[in-house]
């Protein structure tokens, strides 16, 4: 699947439980690396360029990441 050439990724970034949030973007993965987590668990560091989303939704993301 794919959107303008670019692949469609679809995931969930995980929130805090008590500040639920459902952003919907389309976006191109510019970067991706694997990771282990402090409890061993494996994940993906990613860093995404945004083609499509809403400001507010970006300034969401943007505050979220701060929080982290």
């Amino acid at each position: 699947m794919s959107y303008r050439g670019f692949p469609l990724i679809i995931g969930k970034i995980p929130e805090p439980p008590l500040h639920p949030v459902i952003v919907v973007a389309v976006g191109k993965i510019v970067k991706a690396s694997p990771i282990r987590l402090s409890s061993g668990k494996r994940a993906m560091e990613t860093a995404i360029a945004f083609q499509v989303i809403n400001e507010d939704d970006r300034e969401e993301i943007v505050a979220y990441s701060f929080k982290r």
